[in-house]
């Protein structure tokens, strides 16, 4: 997974679709992300949590490469990302829970 997410271009890493399984609905929840690191020999992947305009507001969150389950380009230049966990609110933030 680290290639296929390294292997995104600069200018697509913006409003990436981030969809993971809800721990309360049967339907999962996604989040606009921006893409902003893949470091495989951290085993993770990072992205900037984004608000509802596309525009940082949440800070960083890492989260296990292993979690990816599919990368997809949904059109010619924004990408799809679902991954197995969610997100989890604590004291210092928004934690990916795998």
């Amino acid at each position: 997974m680290a290639i296929l997410l390294g292997s995104i271009p600069p200018e697509e890493r913006k409003e990436v679709l981030l969809i993971h399984p809800s721990k309360r609905t049967p339907e999962p929840e996604s989040y606009v992300v921006n893409l902003h690191d893949v470091d495989p020999l951290l085993t993770t992947f990072t992205v900037e949590l984004t608000d509802a305009g596309g525009r940082p507001h949440r800070g960083l969150a890492a989260i296990p490469l292993d979690a990816v389950r599919s990368v997809w380009r949904r059109d010619p230049t924004h990408w799809v990302i679902a991954v197995a966990g969610a997100f989890t609110n604590t004291l210092a933030g928004r934690l990916f829970d795998p």
